[in-house]
């Protein structure tokens, strides 16, 4: 089965990485964001790439998260872990 925003919503894992294709939406990706900026969702290290450009869209920040988009992807991080964004850009360049 396809992960799609439902999926998202319950994930646990707080280190993962989601692959395309997949049926994440912008909303879903936004809300999934949203629960990582107020806390309520767990984010060590992750990556969620999209079948979505992802140029112009806006995604909260909070302070405790390390956020950084790519044309397809979204690096998330706890600030504690910031360096782990850095070793997983290459996963956007291959």
């Amino acid at each position: 089965m396809p992960l799609n925003d439902s999926i998202l919503a319950q994930l646990t894992a707080t280190v993962f990485v989601i692959g395309a294709p997949n049926m994440i939406t912008i909303d879903g990706l936004r809300s999934f964001i949203e629960r990582v900026a107020s806390g309520k969702q767990k984010v060590t290290c992750g990556a969620i790439f999209t079948n979505f450009l992802l140029h112009g869209v806006s995604f909260p920040t909070a302070p405790n998260v390390n956020l950084k988009v790519g044309s397809y992807v979204v690096y998330l991080t706890d600030r504690k872990e910031i360096e782990r964004v850095d070793q997983l850009d290459w996963l956007e360049e291959n």
